[in-house]
């Protein structure tokens, strides 16, 4: 049986010897097809036949100068059982530098009396035993709780946390580890403290690190696909790569086996199931309202942006029918309605006066703004959104003093709504990741609090609203949440089988 080394040096894999029947084996291996938008799908010149999306092979290796194929440490798994089916034996052989003995060594006195839930030290079992990594963790399992306990478990590393959020890494990242380990700084979100052991960097101020960390911890690591921040987080090429996410293996464009590289294979998941059984999270019910048949014009040519205006954000019967949902309940109850654009929210404050907006504070420009004036949609006391406004009114929705709020996607993933009883997604996307991320909202644990309540909407007035609502339901269905519809509705039948 012929012997196949993998030489690891650092994040990098080497295949040697990589004869012609090894690179044919792994080159399969080693390919995906990624899915573009296609420009010419909502092209008026729109040919019979064209496809929304654009199929490109990506390989993830490269052949050095020696014609040995080299690739990402994160493959090795999959190299190592597709050569063993291969028929080769195979030996992993590490040339990395080691680096002082203290830099990886666990100081188990600095999280005595820190109290751990449930399903929270497997995660730190699974963060010793696996030089990378991919964590799937639930809304609500205290991701950046687990971030602070392993800075604390290892002084002697440099850790690099990194996330695309801005507010989530200024807001609650940044500050919960400055509680927990004090020595922290942070670049992104209008701050730019350098120097400290522990560095948070939003994803778009990545280039400010000297990528010399012992570890690299990135948040919501499903983001991180694109060719830009993957091309970035390559530069840690010394560091040992974590990813935490609820929506791993969910992104629509194919782009997690690219991550699969970056970080490794998933080493550690709890579901929702679990993170509920151990009280991490309470039970959510998904409630399904039905939109009746609306006389909707959408062209075949329509851009995406077009069709969701017709069939959503300005749905006046939809929009009432969301609204009618809201106001059953009582003024003391914590209602969050959620959309994709602040155009959407506009249109159904038109049927929730009382409600309060709540965007990014660049998310909408002074022509925009006056365009939305002239339309009727803001009032002459209203004025565009600022930085100190939204953190006033996330504060003051976390706290509970705001119970009434519609919120574009500024408030989607990584903010701490405790008290949070009912989100309205009103929104109508078919993505996994939103519907794992959004509904996750409500899950967190407060006192007298015994489930979340989501509100959502079949849209069985337009095919492609439709199927993602159905896209939804399975979502809903994999995460194991309890599920209502109307007698008789298509998903009522679904959930009677």
């Amino acid at each position: 049986m012929n012997t196949i080394v993998l030489h690891k040096s650092f994040n990098f894999l080497t295949v040697v010897p990589t004869t012609e029947h090894v690179f044919e084996v792994l080159c399969k291996a080693l390919t995906y097809t990624e899915k573009l938008p296609n420009p010419e799908y909502y092209s008026f010149r729109k040919a019979e036949g064209t496809l929304p999306f654009l199929e490109v092979k990506q390989s993830m290796f490269t052949l050095d100068s020696q014609k040995r194929l080299s690739t990402s440490y994160g493959y090795w798994k999959l190299i190592r059982d597709t050569l063993r089916a291969a028929g080769y034996k195979v030996k992993l052989k590490d040339n990395t530098p080691v680096k002082p003995k203290d830099v990886y060594q666990p100081v188990w006195e600095n999280i005595e009396g820190i109290p751990l839930r449930e399903n929270q030290p497997e995660f730190i079992s699974a963060f010793l035993q696996h030089q990378c990594g991919r964590f799937d963790c639930p809304p609500g399992f205290g991701k950046s709780f687990m971030i602070g306990v392993l800075a604390r478990l290892f002084p002697y590393a440099r850790f690099d946390i990194v996330s695309t959020r801005v507010a989530v890494l200024r807001d609650r990242i940044y500050p919960e580890l400055v509680q927990m380990v004090g020595d922290v700084g942070i670049v992104g979100g209008g701050k730019k403290l350098l120097g400290r052991r522990v560095m948070c960097y939003v994803a778009k101020s990545m280039q400010y690190s000297d990528h010399e960390a012992d570890i690299l911890i990135v948040d919501e690591g499903h983001e991180m696909g694109t060719d830009n921040f993957a091309s970035k987080l390559m530069h840690w090429h010394s560091a040992r790569r974590y990813s935490l996410s609820a929506s791993h293996n969910k992104r629509a464009d194919n782009n997690d086996f690219r991550l699969q590289g970056l970080f490794g294979d998933i080493v550690y998941r709890v579901n929702y199931k679990q993170a509920q059984k151990a009280n991490m999270v309470v039970p959510i019910h998904i409630k399904w309202s039905t939109v009746p048949y609306c006389d909707i014009n959408v062209n075949r040519n329509d851009s995406p942006a077009v069709k969701n205006r017709k069939l959503i954000w300005t749905n006046d019967l939809r929009n009432k029918i969301i609204a009618r949902d809201a106001k059953t309940y009582a003024d003391d109850t914590q209602v969050l309605i959620t959309v994709s654009t602040l155009e959407h929210a506009l249109n159904l404050k038109k049927f929730l006066p009382d409600y309060t907006l709540v965007y990014a504070e660049n998310g909408i420009n002074k022509n925009e703004f006056a365009y939305y004036k002239k339309q009727g949609l803001l009032t002459s006391v209203d004025e565009i959104m600022t930085f100190d406004q939204r953190q006033k009114l996330t504060k003051d929705f976390e706290k509970g003093k705001l119970k009434k709020v519609i919120a574009t996607t500024v408030w989607n993933v990584g903010v701490s709504f405790n008290s949070l009883q009912v989100l309205i997604r009103a929104d109508g996307t078919g993505s996994a990741i939103g519907a794992i991320q959004i509904p996750g909202r409500v899950s967190r644990v407060a006192e007298g609090k015994q489930a979340g309540v989501v509100h959502d909407y079949m849209d069985q007035f337009n095919s492609s609203t439709a199927r993602k609502a159905l896209d939804r339901f399975n979502c809903y269905q994999e995460m194991g949440w309890k599920q209502e519809a109307p007698i008789n509705s298509p998903f009522y039948k679904r959930l009677a089988k």
